[in-house]
């Protein structure tokens, strides 16, 4: 059984292999709206915490930060995001 924020590849609304890049912790997942996760700045590369999956669609992986609760306006691909649940 897998993590329940996750999708199969399979499940209606999980992201294929189209345009988004995927990397070892995502393969063959997509993540679930309200999932908890952290997202790789941009600027120096870090993972920063606080933020949740608003939706997802064909562009990426849209986020909601979850201090002043905005979405992000810009899609992440499946490498930029991971799971905040199992970091420590």
């Amino acid at each position: 059984m897998g993590h329940p924020d996750l999708l199969s590849i399979d499940e209606p609304g999980a992201i294929g292999s189209g345009s988004l890049q995927q990397d070892d912790s995502a393969v063959g997942a997509s993540y679930r709206p309200g999932a908890l996760v952290e997202v790789r700045c941009r600027f120096d590369g870090h993972w920063s915490p606080g933020f949740v999956v608003d939706r997802v669609d064909s562009d990426g992986v849209y986020v909601r930060r979850l201090s002043d609760g905005a979405v992000l306006p810009v899609p992440f691909g499946i490498a930029e995001i991971r799971s905040a649940v199992t970091r420590r």
